[in-house]
């Protein structure tokens, strides 16, 4: 009797339902930076599955714009094992994505994370030097021996209007897509105030979504979410922030491309 009890058991938790992730891009951009740390694989994946599907409609042969969404902020259980500075509300970010196709596998994007020099890739930042928590060169990420990853960054961003310098956590993890697909996915944030040492900018909250999908082309399909809470004086609008955003993260996505061209194919 106890016996079949327990096979009993065992057959019901193996039967449940699998995890369903959202459809829609604003809550499914939720549900992967509050799931992130999830120790059920199939949570993620399901995320996972539904943002590549995502990015597969996207026009990659299109502008900006039409690259790009304003998805709804993040909500304080999204961002409960991230964290912020004290009085802040993720609720007040200013939002934007940008999908950008790239030439390059999934599995060299993994290994340019283990560059500490990252500002090949980052056109907006005069610095950007990055060190791993768990020690280690990070080149382990590219072949997911080592998975998550975990990274500290020291970065100082400049333009015409502000220079400024902020630590930035940003974490790596490996996500299946489908039988022969796999996907990295990395959410980045800072928790403190960071005032420009030039300009009247302050850094006040960032949280941002770096998608990398096989797109069973050879190449990656990717996608960056950034919410972010950045004061002015006097104020700018957010829908020039948005089109400033969104020719940064843009750039960026394309030096990332030469970067590994000129600094891992050479």
């Amino acid at each position: 009797m106890r016996t079949l009890l327990i096979l009993a058991l065992v057959l019901s938790t193996g039967c449940g339902n699998p995890p369903e992730a959202p459809t829609e891009l604003s809550e499914l951009l939720q549900y992967m930076m509050r799931e992130w740390e999830n120790e059920d694989p199939a949570v993620m994946e399901a995320g996972a599955a539904n943002l590549a599907e995502y990015l597969a409609g996207v026009n990659y042969a299109g502008d900006r714009v039409e690259r790009s969404t304003d998805p709804e902020s993040l909500r304080e259980v999204d961002v409960a094992d991230m964290g912020h500075a004290e009085g802040m509300d993720p609720a007040d970010t200013v939002n934007l994505s940008l999908a950008w196709r790239s030439p390059h596998s999934v599995a060299l994007h993994g290994l340019w994370q283990a560059q500490v020099d990252h500002s090949p890739a980052e056109p907006s930042a005069n610095s950007y030097a990055r060190s791993f928590d768990e020690g280690g060169d990070g080149t382990c990420f590219e072949d997911r021996s080592c998975d998550p990853l975990y990274t500290s960054n020291v970065i100082e961003r400049g333009n015409m209007l502000f220079t400024v310098e902020f630590d930035l956590a940003k974490h790596f993890r490996w996500v299946q897509i489908d039988e022969d697909r796999w996907m990295i996915v990395a959410r980045a944030w800072f928790e403190d105030i960071y005032p420009a040492s030039q300009g009247s900018a302050v850094l006040q909250q960032s949280y941002t979504l770096d998608v990398f999908a096989d797109n069973g082309l050879g190449g990656t399909d990717r996608l960056q979410v950034l919410y972010s809470d950045t004061s002015f004086e006097p104020p700018i609008d957010a829908d020039i922030k948005r089109n400033t955003t969104r020719l940064s993260i843009d750039g960026a996505m394309e030096a990332t491309d030469q970067a590994i061209e000129d600094i891992l194919l050479n």
